[in-house]
C-alpha cells in the first residue's frame, strides 16, 4: 500500500488534513483515507466501517481493551490476559486494575505460548474479556487464537487479539469472527457494537 499512498504522503502530492473538506485537498485526502479503509477491509474480510485507524499498536490495544472493558462493565469486571503479552497491553491492564476490574494473567506452557486450556482454567462467571496476542513480538511464538476465541465464546466473554506482529507476515481474516469479536493491528479493525448490544 506504500506505493498507492506515495502521492499522499510527499510533498509532490496532495496532501492535506482529510477532516477539513471544506477545500479540494481536504476532499481529496478524505476520498485517499476512505479508499485505504475499503482495501484494508477487504484484504481482511471487513467491512470499511469496522476498520479504525490509530497512530499505531500500543494507542491500539489501548483504545480496544478500554473501551471493550467499560463497554462490558456492567456484564463483569474481570479480564484474562496473556501474562506474556506486549507492554502496551500489560500497561493497560493494569490501569484496568486501577478503575476496578480484576485481571489473571495467563502464564505461558513450556513452549511459550498461551494455550486455550489455560485460559479455559482462568475464566470465571464474570469473565468479559480475553486478550492474547497472535504472535509473540519478542519469541516469535504463535498462540492457537482459533482454539482461544472458542474458549472466550463459550464463557460468554469477548476476544480481543493483538495481531500487530503477523500483519502482513501471516494470511489474517477477520471475517470468520460471526459473533463480532474485535481483532486489532497497529491500525486496527474493530467492529462497532450495534445499539443496545453488550
Amino acid at each position: 500500500m506504500s506505493a498507492a499512498a506515495a502521492p499522499d504522503l510527499t510533498v509532490e502530492g496532495d496532501f492535506a488534513n482529510p477532516a477539513s473538506e471544506s477545500h479540494v485537498f481536504g476532499q481529496r485526502a478524505r476520498a485517499a483515507v476512505e479508499h485505504a479503509r475499503e482495501q484494508l477491509a477487504g484484504a481482511l474480510g471487513g467491512e470499511p466501517r469496522e476498520v479504525v485507524f490509530t497512530s499505531g499498536a500500543t494507542e491500539s490495544n489501548n483504545l480496544a481493551l478500554k473501551g471493550a472493558a467499560q463497554f462490558l462493565r456492567d456484564r463483569g469486571r474481570h479480564l484474562v490476559v496473556g501474562a506474556t503479552e506486549h507492554k502496551a497491553v500489560l500497561d493497560t491492564a493494569e490501569a484496568l486494575e486501577l478503575a476496578g476490574f480484576e485481571v489473571t494473567r495467563v502464564a505461558p506452557d513450556g513452549e511459550g505460548r498461551i494455550t486455550p486450556e489455560a485460559v479455559a482454567a482462568s475464566m470465571r462467571a464474570d469473565t468479559v474479556l480475553v486478550s492474547v496476542m497472535h504472535a509473540n513480538n519478542e519469541t516469535g511464538v504463535i498462540n492457537d487464537i482459533a482454539g482461544i476465541g472458542e474458549t472466550a465464546r463459550e464463557h460468554g466473554a469477548r476476544c480481543h487479539v493483538d495481531a500487530a506482529q503477523t500483519a502482513g507476515k501471516l494470511a489474517l481474516n477477520v471475517a470468520a469472527r460471526q459473533d463480532g469479536e474485535p481483532v486489532h493491528w497497529g491500525d486496527p479493525r474493530a467492529r462497532i457494537p450495534e445499539k443496545g448490544e453488550a
